[in-house]
């Protein structure tokens, strides 16, 4: 077990890279005025694509949003898996705010605030991943945030290994591959610009970055994600 402590960190176990590089900061104040109707209501690795939109808000609003939606995520009422899980997307969300050296000079302000939240991350756990995977899909979509959130943020290829070795986590990791995805990020109520948006930027960051490109699991991930995605 090993504590994830300082931003640097983070950016080296995620792999990340800047979503904006030394482009300007420019907010679509369309997915502002969504985010804020629903009160931040996505998974928070979700939020990671989201980045100018999310600075601006957490820059501007006075009624705390964003801090209610990471303390939603750690509720002591949820799981202990739960708020692991939780934990690595927050990791995820972080590492891009560091790495996002336009948003940096923009948003200065909410980038520190964000940055903050560093201290609600969990040690790292050795558990064999598989059972965390099982436990964690309390609902059939969670098998989709869930696959994401693994092929996001593993850097250890033992992680699908771990998946792969166990029946039932490969039953779910295989309904995801063949339906899942699709079915859970594209039902009709979805397919607006602002979610097809944030899938696209999804995928391309997985596609770019994820670990272990030579592991089976990732190399048929890809592959569904590409086939998914260019049908939309």
């Amino acid at each position: 077990m090993k504590k994830i402590v300082i931003i640097s960190s983070l950016l080296l176990i995620y792999g990340c890279h800047s979503n904006a590089q030394q482009n300007e900061v420019d907010p679509n104040y369309e997915i502002v005025e969504m985010l804020t109707k629903n009160k931040l209501n996505l998974e928070l690795f979700e939020l990671a694509f989201v980045l100018p939109e999310l600075a601006y808000i957490i820059e501007n609003d006075s009624t705390g949003l964003f801090d209610q939606r990471i303390q939603n995520a750690f509720n002591p009422n949820l799981s202990a898996v739960s708020q692991y899980v939780h934990s690595i997307e927050l990791g995820f969300l972080l590492s891009q705010f560091a790495a996002d050296i336009s948003l940096k000079s923009a948003f200065p302000v909410a980038v520190k605030m964000a940055l903050q939240k560093e201290v609600f991350i969990r040690e790292k756990s050795d558990d064999d991943f598989s059972v965390i995977y099982k436990e964690y899909i309390q609902y059939p979509e969670q098998v989709d945030d869930i696959s994401l959130i693994t092929l996001l943020t593993s850097k250890d290829c033992r992680l699908y290994e771990n998946i792969a070795g166990d029946k039932m986590a490969m039953y779910n990791f295989n309904n995801w591959l063949e339906y899942g995805f699709d079915e859970f990020r594209y039902y009709p109520d979805s397919k607006d610009s602002i979610n097809l948006e944030i899938n696209n930027k999804l995928v391309d960051w997985i596609m770019t970055n994820a670990k272990c490109p030579d592991n089976p699991l990732v190399r048929r991930s890809k592959k569904m994600l590409k086939e998914v995605v260019g049908s939309y």
